[in-house]
């Protein structure tokens, strides 16, 4: 994992605000039998060699995130039991900046965390979301994507700005955005509104949404964290309530396992995103080749694709 030098404007006029947070505290119980194959044991599959490439996601996600946020600026949120997975891969990162849950409450738990704790080290952040357990095939388009969404938070700082991948097919297992039919940028029409969250529809509705160019959800986020305050407070006040972190740094653990024994699990797309889309906009990417590695035969086709291509052409190459 290297770090970029900030001198060189690479991030842009807000780059020392600019922070990353990327989501590795899921249990990948859908992979479970695929990473014991390849890991020998039950680690969850953001820190497994899931590709065949020689690093796990969680590593190639790490240095994906550092084309447009400092290394020393981007956190990592996980999982307490999965301590002997995460530590050896995160050796390199100062300890505040590894965000420990005391369990698996989803990614609205974890995302309110990591935006309360990013808060703490900068009020005026803003901060990008990162789930660990994607590939993108073009690692260079779907940065200058990501570039794209810290210019919308900036231009729309009480918005939380999303990645919306271009429809290829009628996916079902997929959540859907769709996007008002006008852009809010000026300069560019891909920044569009929020209409309407559509999760996981059935088949004729997929079709339907993509006849529409509605796009997939992909759980990238961009935005101030006022915004995603904001937007969590909004959407799911209860969620927002329940959330606190501890005044000192002595008994965290104590007091964030006694939030997390009493918080229910929750979900952010279905929990917070769907509730309230007009505070989101949505950019509308192409040529990223995406997918979120979500099912066994979606690994399994893209590790094959990976082999089928030139070593030279791989984005997991050295």
């Amino acid at each position: 994992m290297t770090t970029n030098n900030e001198k060189t404007g690479t991030y842009g006029t807000s780059r020392g605000r600019r922070w990353g947070v990327v989501l590795a505290g899921g249990d990948g119980s859908r992979l479970r039998g695929l990473s014991r194959r390849i890991a020998g044991d039950d680690r969850p599959k953001q820190f497994c060699d899931m590709l065949g490439s020689g690093s796990t996601l969680l590593q190639h996600t790490a240095n994906r995130v550092g084309r447009n946020i400092s290394q020393d600026q981007i956190a990592y949120v996980v999982t307490r039991p999965h301590e002997r997975y995460y530590k050896p891969l995160l050796e390199g990162v100062h300890p505040r900046r590894v965000f420990e849950q005391p369990a698996n409450r989803g990614t609205g738990v974890a995302i309110l965390l990591s935006i309360l704790k990013v808060i703490r080290f900068d009020p005026c952040a803003v901060v990008g979301i990162f789930p660990s357990d994607h590939h993108f095939s073009d690692e260079a388009v779907y940065s200058e994507y990501v570039e794209f969404m810290f210019t919308g938070a900036e231009y729309l700082p009480e918005r939380v700005v999303l990645l919306g991948i271009r429809a290829d097919r009628p996916e079902t297992e997929y959540g859907w955005i769709e996007p008002a039919r006008s852009g809010i940028l000026p300069v560019d029409g891909s920044l569009r509104p929020v209409k309407r969250f559509w999760e996981k529809p059935p088949l004729d509705i997929a079709e339907n949404l993509m006849e529409q160019r509605c796009v997939w959800n992909s759980l990238v986020m961009v935005g101030t964290a006022r915004a995603f305050v904001n937007l969590i407070r909004k959407a799911n006040p209860a969620l927002f309530a329940s959330v606190r972190l501890p005044t000192t740094s002595d008994p965290e653990h104590k007091e964030l396992s006694s939030v997390y024994r009493d918080v229910p699990s929750v979900d952010f797309s279905g929990a917070v995103l769907a509730c309230c889309p007009d505070e989101l906009s949505v950019v509308l990417a192409n040529h990223v080749g995406w997918s979120d590695l979500g099912s066994p035969d979606r690994v399994l086709e893209t590790a094959e694709l990976l082999r089928s291509l030139p070593r030279s052409s791989s984005p997991c190459a050295a």
